[in-house]
């Protein structure tokens, strides 16, 4: 399966490089979760949340009023899952 990386837009198979943020919650509700490719990639993602943000209303994806309750109460840091 590819995935695409939401900063450059590189699209490849998972490996080990890749990392994604998010929680499971998130990816339930069905809402695409921020994924980047390389230490690179990361580097530009200065507030996640507000990447996912961004990538929601790019999608027209509309997050429940649960997901935001918790989304607001996210660390400042992100949480990133290889």
């Amino acid at each position: 399966m590819k995935h695409t990386c939401n900063v450059c837009q590189k699209c490849a198979e998972w490996d080990s490089g890749w990392e994604w943020y998010g929680s499971i919650s998130i990816q339930e509700d069905g809402l695409p979760v921020l994924k980047t490719c390389s230490e690179k990639c990361r580097s530009r993602v200065d507030d996640p949340k507000r990447w996912l943000l961004l990538l929601w209303g790019k999608v027209g994806a509309k997050p429940s009023k649960k997901i935001l309750k918790n989304f607001r109460r996210l660390p400042e840091e992100a949480k990133a899952v290889s």
